[in-house]
């Protein structure tokens, strides 16, 4: 492409070796992009890339797609759960392409931020303070600057550069070496702001590009936040109308009424943590993101009805299982991967807002 800087062509012309992962027709391996790409001659970073191969004898091209995030990785949905992506029609036809955005998953630069055990405290801890006191806020920034700290102590330097510009140019690496003169592009929620992004930069490379769940990316970040929430309560609606029409729902009443009810028990967990199965306790935290987390997909509401129902019923198990498979937790305590560390890194560089 005689459009890329000489500076920049090694990066486009680069020469890959593919190896068989993950399944039949699966094929992974690692690129190389410039850590800054303002020093194209400098330090430079291995992504992972992954790509399930068309069933077509005759492909129509590549699909390049990110499942959001930030912080999810493309190359585990390649590998493991690629006949969930699309429709068959669009595999048989296209190759599908997952990678691992900078700073994600199995690219570099990894992401270290806390121990497991401090991993928990940040993401479920309760501190027992009033919420929106001056000594809870305290508690929070304290908290905050603690994970902070550790990310740029654990990770360093090139933790500056994780930011959605940086990810889009690498995306324009990717195109380059499946011979794409054009993108073709799937993207789920934040996968649709590094999407908008690249078409930004890349405005005449654009081929076909679907953006799902989309970002609105001329709002503020506040603004954004807004519209996330006002998302996450039409979607809590949206299962409880469905739940009030089957006998197993555990609320009764009206829409209105059920959330009542959940209000209720929120509040509650505000001032004392439920028991659980386990030696944990569902605190506020965990029953928030518990709550969140089957909200994405009308598939997990029935795991969102048992957890309803065991709260109601003073047992937290179900939510905090929910929480943590949000949060990739496995049951030994560990962290399957850095997805929260990478979406915090991530925004915080995108915005700079607090």
């Amino acid at each position: 492409d005689a459009s890329v800087a000489a500076e920049f062509q090694p990066f486009y012309t680069q020469q890959v070796s593919w190896s068989s992962c993950g399944g039949e027709k699966t094929y992974c391996a690692t690129i190389e992009v410039p850590a800054d790409w303002s020093d194209p001659s400098g330090e430079r970073l291995k992504l992972a890339v992954a790509y399930h191969q068309a069933t077509n004898a005759k492909p129509l091209g590549s699909v390049i797609f990110n499942p959001g995030g930030p912080g999810s990785s493309g190359v585990d949905w390649i590998k493991n759960s690629i006949d969930q992506l699309a429709t068959k029609e669009l595999r048989a036809s296209y190759n599908m392409v997952g990678f691992d955005p900078r700073g994600v998953g199995e690219s570099e630069p990894l992401i270290k931020c806390l121990s497991a055990k401090d991993n928990d405290e940040f993401l479920y801890g309760d501190a027992g303070l009033v919420l929106g006191s001056a000594a809870d806020i305290a508690d929070t920034k304290r908290r905050v600057k603690k994970f902070t700290d550790a990310c740029v102590a654990n990770t360093g330097k090139n933790l500056a550069f994780v930011d959605t510009v940086s990810a889009a140019k690498d995306l324009d690496v990717i195109r380059a070496i499946f011979g794409e003169e054009k993108i073709n592009y799937l993207g789920y929620s934040y996968g649709t702001y590094l999407g908008a992004t690249y078409a930004q930069l890349f405005t005449k490379r654009v081929g076909h590009m679907v953006l799902d769940g989309a970002i609105n990316p001329l709002v503020s970040d506040s603004e954004q936040n807004v519209l996330q929430l006002k998302g996450f309560d039409q979607a809590l609606k949206n299962y409880l109308t469905s739940c009030l029409e089957n006998s197993d729902c555990p609320f009764n009443g009206s829409v209105a009424d059920a959330e009542k009810q959940i209000a209720k028990l929120l509040r509650s967990l505000e001032l004392k943590a439920l028991p659980t199965d386990s030696d944990r306790k569902l605190t506020i935290w965990g029953a928030v993101t518990g709550i969140i987390m089957p909200l994405y997909s009308a598939s997990w509401w029935p795991a969102l009805n048992q957890g309803f129902q065991e709260a109601l019923n003073g047992d937290g198990t179900t939510l905090l299982e929910l929480a943590d498979n949000y949060n990739e937790r496995t049951k030994d305590g560990t962290y399957a991967s850095n997805l929260m560390e990478a979406n915090v890194a991530i925004s915080c560089l995108d915005s700079r807002q607090p």
